[in-house]
């Protein structure tokens, strides 16, 4: 099983949220999930996150500064076994055209889809990149709680 985590350029959201899964995770035993994660668009190819990513990361204990950005492709979309998580709905409607071209088989959901607070899900998980280090701190928050609850989840399959 992999778990591809989706922004618009990999270097802010999720990237942190791959951080944040390979965390959780390892906690949780569940070492057999690859994670991974991915942009919409190319704009920064083999760049680092953000550095404000990485020092909110840090400040909590992650550490993500081996992260590289990367674009998502189709070969992304193929595995049944393949859980795409998206930041917005235009990342996931972008995950869904690719999908659709050649019949994969991956789940796109949102990241948010599994927030511990109901109003939360589903919603989009706002951009910090044209914010300040308090917007980073907002998004680490958001995430934490979501993919907290979603790697619950994950435990109690069978």
């Amino acid at each position: 099983m992999k778990i591809i985590t989706l922004c618009t350029g990999n270097i802010c959201r999720s990237p942190m949220a791959e951080g944040l899964l390979r965390a959780l995770l390892k906690q949780a035993k569940l070492t057999h999930i690859q994670t991974d994660s991915a942009g919409t668009h190319d704009y920064h190819p083999r760049h680092k996150p953000d550095s404000r990513a990485i020092s909110v990361m840090r400040k909590h204990g992650y550490d993500i500064s081996d992260l590289r950005a990367r674009v998502l492709t189709t070969a992304d979309t193929l595995p049944a076994d393949s859980i795409i998580m998206a930041a917005t709905n235009a990342h996931r409607r972008h995950a869904e055209q690719l999908k659709a071209q050649i019949n994969g088989q991956a789940q796109i959901i949102k990241l948010l889809d599994h927030h511990p607070d109901t109003s939360k899900q589903g919603q989009d998980l706002a951009d910090p990149y044209y914010g300040d280090e308090r917007d980073f701190e907002d998004t680490y928050q958001s995430l934490i709680a979501a993919l907290t609850s979603f790697v619950n989840t994950l435990n109690k399959r069978p």
